[in-house]
Formats: structure tokens, C-alpha cells, sequence
């Protein structure tokens, strides 16, 4: 059964999404799993304003899951991650 996978990267720093993309890219290109069925979009901007990038969000309305990486968490109270993440569900 194939799948489409699709992958939703926010963050403030261009570079850091670039270099991302640049590295999922590559460890796909060795995956058969995932080689033609990854779908990866990058959104520069703020993880608080998920709203703002639903149209992006509401491709996949299959599962979700949410990963934060590097300061995130200690950086912003919870519920300032927390609420956008539920007001797109």
C-alpha cells in the first residue's frame, strides 16, 4: 500500500529550514519507503501563528504530529504553543 507523506517544517531562521530540507532530501533519495511520496513544505515564520498557514496545514487531514526541536519549548510559555497547534485541528 503506498502512502503520500507529507511534512510541515516551521521556523523563524531560513537557514536552519534549508538546511532541513536539504538533509531530508537526501536521506530520502536512499529510502524506497519514501523516495517519491515525501512531501515537504518549509514555512518561514513564527510556530505561534500556525493559523496563518492552514491552507499549507490542511493538506495532509490525516494524522498529525508535532515535534519541536532546539529551544522552542524552553523559549515560550506552553500555552503559547499549545493553543495555536488546537485552534488548527
Amino acid at each position: 500500500m503506498n502512502f503520500t507523506y507529507y511534512l510541515s517544517i516551521v521556523d523563524f531562521s531560513y537557514n536552519m529550514l534549508r538546511v532541513a530540507v536539504n538533509t531530508l532530501d537526501e536521506s530520502n533519495l536512499d529510502n524506497d519507503m519514501f523516495k517519491d511520496n515525501m512531501n515537504i513544505f518549509a514555512i518561514n515564520g513564527d510556530i505561534r501563528n500556525l493559523h496563518l498557514y492552514r491552507d499549507i496545514l490542511e493538506i495532509n487531514k490525516g494524522c498529525r504530529l508535532f515535534s519541536f526541536l532546539g529551544g522552542t519549548l524552553g523559549n515560550f510559555y506552553e500555552r503559547d504553543i499549545l493553543e495555536p497547534i488546537i485552534k488548527i485541528q
